[in-house]
């Protein structure tokens, strides 16, 4: 919270074969670029492995938000075509 001001969030949740499965992170367009994505990817990593996660598991769904995991040092694993096509899912893992 800024000001009152819900501008950032992550919703993981620890699924089978202690895998932490990312659904959603978002950060309020007027707060990127200032380090609360990296932030809040930091703080879910150590509450995976407090869990026992062995492996964090997300999508993405633009490119930026590819080229953000890659930097922050997830691994691509794979791709598919979303809907009609126009969209393209980018599968990504972190081993802990």
């Amino acid at each position: 919270l800024i000001d009152g001001k819900l501008v950032a969030g992550v919703i993981g949740d620890m699924s089978e074969f202690w895998i932490m499965h990312i659904a959603t992170l978002w950060v309020d367009e007027e707060y990127r670029r200032r380090g609360m994505a990296r932030y809040l990817m930091r703080e879910l990593e150590k509450r995976a492995r407090e869990q026992g996660a062995k492996i964090i598991r997300l999508d993405a769904f633009d490119a930026p938000s590819a080229a953000f995991y890659h930097s922050i040092g997830y691994d691509e694993v794979g791709q598919f075509a979303v809907g009609d096509g126009s969209c393209t899912a980018h599968l990504f893992v972190r081993h802990l």
